[in-house]
């Protein structure tokens, strides 16, 4: 670790703060940071800018741990000859985000994970299905495990992660601006980092996922 910290001291405090260093470190973890080591030592100048990118994705100030560097380790564990420091973020979800792994079956730990908007939006795309009322409508833990949900179920599951990381968000109903598209409809509408209203979308059959609010509302008009 004094290795990364003279290297990129930045990166060697956000590993200091994963969940997967707060405890005993295991052998995958070791064999983890060695890699990553090695990538740091070898990235160029455009390596490295992507990987703060990941860094100050969500408000470090406020999350646990950022989780596309934990995406990174969990990839590293597996593989030595991936550059994972050339990957979009998506990209690098694709690779790292397994949700048949354990991993995902606890949802206060899923809580601290999706701390940034576009990590909820990644997970409730390809996660989440719209469908009829369920049996315990309004539990954003029961949309967690079943992963079906009406808009106003996901709405609320967005609105508790979100707020959870630093965003501002609040429920919103777009239908108040035009009541020929829904008779009702709940999407979270939040402000992002640098102040833009977003809205993201993911309560209907084709999701919208995160739009600016100026451009929902003129596709809805």
């Amino acid at each position: 670790m004094v290795q990364l910290g003279q290297m990129d001291s930045e990166a060697s405090l956000e590993v200091y703060k994963l969940p997967e260093f707060q405890e005993s470190i295991r052998e995958p973890e070791i064999l983890a940071l060695t890699r990553f080591t090695n990538l740091i030592h070898h990235a160029s100048g455009a390596e490295r800018a992507n990987l703060a990118t990941f860094l100050h994705l969500g408000y470090p100030n406020v999350r646990r741990y950022s989780p596309p560097l934990q995406a990174i380790f969990w990839v590293l564990e597996k593989k030595s000859d991936e550059n994972i420091l050339r990957d979009s973020l998506t990209e690098l979800l694709d690779k790292a985000w397994d949700f048949s792994d354990s991993r995902w079956e606890d949802f206060e730990t899923v809580t601290d994970r999706l701390n940034a908007p576009r990590l909820v939006n990644y997970y409730e795309k390809k996660r989440f299905v719209y469908g009829l009322r369920t049996e315990h409508p309004g539990d954003p833990k029961w949309l967690f495990r079943t992963n079906m949900g009406m808009c106003d179920e996901i709405t609320l599951f967005t609105l508790i992660y979100l707020k959870k990381a630093g965003y501002k968000a609040a429920d919103f109903n777009p239908c108040k601006f035009n009541t020929d598209v829904y008779r009702d409809h709940h999407v979270t509408l939040f402000k992002g980092k640098s102040g833009t209203l977003y809205v993201m979308d993911n309560g209907r059959v084709c999701k919208k996922g995160v739009v600016k609010l100026s451009e929902y509302l003129a596709f809805n008009s």
